[in-house]
């Protein structure tokens, strides 16, 4: 949880209306992907994957 809020925070004053989004997907103990809402008319967190 800690990870995806600093994901989040890379995008602090960029997402308004929206809220600050960052996401981690893990899968047998691995990280597999990560992202964050970069941006208020960009895609979501979840479609991005970096």
């Amino acid at each position: 949880m800690r990870k995806c809020v600093e994901l989040a925070k890379q995008a602090i004053g960029c997402t308004s209306p929206n809220p600050m989004v960052g996401f981690i997907i893990v899968k047998d103990g691995k990280i597999v992907g990560q992202g964050l809402h970069p941006k208020a008319g960009q895609p979501h967190a979840e479609v991005i994957n970096w």
